[in-house]
């Protein structure tokens, strides 16, 4: 049998409301020469029954049901399902206009391991074919590192086998940033392509962006990203010398300012003396750094900043449990 050009991985879960819409998209692409993958994550609504009756309807479909992991344990359900030379992504929520894939699958593609759509709006990105360095250092000054999902991206399936690259399970935001990083890593060479406009992103209550997760959670996540920076910096270092980073540190930035909101958010709800632990478990260097990079001109954000470098971890955290009291009475949380 033939392998398919592109497997497109849709990890679904509870998304009833928006399936229809997401599959009837992918199935009319113009281009045809793909397999669809829906990965069923326990959905307990109508997601799974509709997967199966689409599955019925087409051959290019295969339904994945299994016990609910997230939606990085479905995207690598779908990985290892994958039988398409190429893979992209496509969230249970989200559409894509009708030319989607036959943007993203180039005439020269064979000679690149990685092809990118920008898909933000104040980014001034033209299409362009670069390798080594030359990839890194746009990369970079691009601020393409702000667009890390996992949409608008084909990502060779070899490689991607070949190094093992999955998404980390145990990291629930900026997870898909982590999984580009590892990927950019191990390639050479790739195809960037100015915003077409195809991709449409849906933004509800539910979406994970609205979300704040555990400081283990938040914490590991910005402990990967300042890893990979160093890798990074290791491997290209010239690089690293001749060009603008701001983009990138202030990710590493913000992952660190999220772990430690994490602290005074909903759940879980952390005990003040465990606030204490795990805030002086805080390397001093990690507290040094944070907010070097990440401007902004929020007072709220700036005595943050403030409090954590000098590491009054008690002010900070009698401050953020006020700040958080303060968001939740006027509905900005």
């Amino acid at each position: 049998m033939k392998r398919p050009e592109i497997s497109v991985i849709v990890p679904v879960f509870n998304v009833e409301q928006y399936l229809s819409r997401c599959i009837e998209s992918i199935l009319l692409q113009s281009f045809y020469d793909f397999e669809l993958l829906l990965i069923d994550d326990g959905s307990f609504d109508n997601s799974g029954k509709i997967c199966d009756e689409y599955a019925k309807k087409d051959d290019r479909i295969r339904v994945i049901h299994k016990e609910n992991g997230g939606v990085s344990s479905a995207r690598n359900v779908g990985l290892c399902n994958a039988q398409g030379n190429w893979v992209c992504f496509v969230d249970g929520d989200d559409s894509i206009e009708k030319a989607y894939l036959s943007i993203l699958f180039v005439e020269n593609l064979k000679e690149s391991s990685l092809v990118i759509m920008n898909y933000l709006d104040d980014l001034n990105v033209k299409d362009i074919q670069l390798s080594g360095k030359e990839m890194v250092k746009y990369f970079i000054e691009s601020k393409l590192i702000r667009g890390t999902g996992p949409y608008c991206k084909l990502f060779n399936n070899r490689i991607l086998k070949y190094n093992n690259i999955i998404f980390n399970t145990h990291v629930h935001m900026g997870e898909d940033g982590l999984f580009l990083l590892q990927y950019l890593y191990c390639i050479d060479n790739m195809i960037v392509l100015e915003n077409r406009k195809v991709y449409n992103y849906i933004q509800h209550p539910g979406s994970l962006s609205t979300k704040y997760y555990t400081f283990e959670s938040e914490y590991e996540c910005f402990q990967l990203w300042h890893r990979y920076l160093c890798q990074f910096v290791e491997k290209y270092g010239e690089v690293f010398e001749n060009v603008e980073v701001v983009a990138w540190k202030s990710r590493v930035d913000e992952a660190f300012l999220r772990s430690v909101q994490a602290l005074s958010r909903h759940r879980p709800r952390y005990k003040f003396m465990r606030v204490l632990h795990l805030l002086e478990a805080i390397p001093k260097e990690h507290t040094d750094n944070f907010g070097f990079y990440y401007e902004t001109n929020l007072l709220r954000r700036k005595l943050s900043r403030f409090l954590i470098k000098k590491r009054w971890f008690v002010m900070y955290w009698l401050y953020s449990k006020l700040d958080f009291l303060y968001n939740m009475k006027y509905g900005k949380i």
